[in-house]
């Protein structure tokens, strides 16, 4: 808390009980009349410089893309790097050069050759992603189809979101690991029957009787797929209701914070400054009671 005490002053320098700093650009018409002056192009970066010189927006953007060169050039390089020695070396030996030069696990090391053999080719995608999603949608079980689809869309220009990208990777591995599960349950069930119709012989069931308890215990089966199913589809409704809830107050954060931006003009970074400090339960609890 004590960086909120560091941050009153600049509280107090705004004064919310009127609208004096609440401006909105159409309220410009009314303010002394200056020198016109011919604007200056403005150069447009993803990132909000708001209060930067734009030579420090130019100098940082300038870093940021170094940065990523290297980034880039290193995961791809050290992956070929990787692999080439991975190749030469025996069996068994190569963990344990990973560990004497690098204290690196055969599964890092995995990870950056997986990177370099499916993105070398289009090596923007490491740009734009973090290496966790780089090396899921690099691992040898991620879905060709969600790769592609994520190089195509870079490839395009087209904005690639993180958490979509982990969520399409995990629900593709859900539906496998469902399909191999689903698989080993009916070898399962296919031998518990055989076990059972062998039991019912040695007690002298006839075909007739054994047919019957193989419609019951068919029935018994289906029974238990259906409420199985009922309730996967009631995880999966309340996690996507969480997920759209979570989507909702994102955009209703990204508006709020565009309104005030907007009204606030130049106190803008000063309220949000003291804004980012505050608990957010605390914060929530004033405001209602204000």
């Amino acid at each position: 808390m004590t960086e909120l005490y560091n941050t009153g002053n600049e509280l107090e320098e705004l004064s919310y009980t009127t609208s004096e700093n609440i401006t909105d650009a159409d309220t410009s018409a009314h303010s002394p009349v200056s020198e016109p002056q011919t604007p200056a192009t403005p150069i447009v970066f993803g990132f909000d410089y708001t209060g930067v010189s734009s030579q420090v927006a130019q100098e940082a953007e300038a870093a940021a893309n170094r940065i990523r060169d290297r980034h880039r050039t290193s995961i791809i390089d050290t992956g070929h790097d990787l692999c080439a020695v991975k190749e030469k070396l025996e069996h068994g030996l190569f963990g344990n050069w990973l560990r004497f030069h690098f204290d690196m696990s055969e599964r890092t090391a995995q990870n950056y050759m997986n990177a370099a053999a499916a993105f070398s080719s289009a090596p923007r995608v490491i740009d734009v992603l973090p290496p966790t999603t780089i090396y899921k949608l690099s691992a040898k079980g991620a879905p060709e189809e969600i790769r592609q689809s994520v190089i195509d869309d870079v490839a395009k220009g087209l904005p690639v979101n993180q958490k979509e990208i982990n969520s399409r990777i995990a629900a593709a591995q859900e539906e496998e690991r469902q399909r191999r599960e689903d698989e080993r349950a009916a070898k399962q069930e296919q031998r518990a029957w055989q076990k059972h119709e062998q039991a019912l012989r040695a007690e002298g069931k006839t075909d007739d009787e054994i047919k019957n308890e193989r419609k019951r215990w068919d029935k018994k089966k289906a029974r238990e797929e259906r409420d199985a199913d009922q309730k996967a589809l009631e995880a999966k409704q309340r996690e996507e209701a969480a997920l759209q809830l979570e989507k909702r107050m994102e955009t209703t954060a990204a508006r709020v914070a565009e309104i005030l931006k907007k009204r606030l003009g130049n106190d803008y970074e000063k309220l949000r400054d003291v804004l980012v400090q505050i608990d957010y339960q605390a914060f929530k609890t004033a405001l209602l009671s204000a």
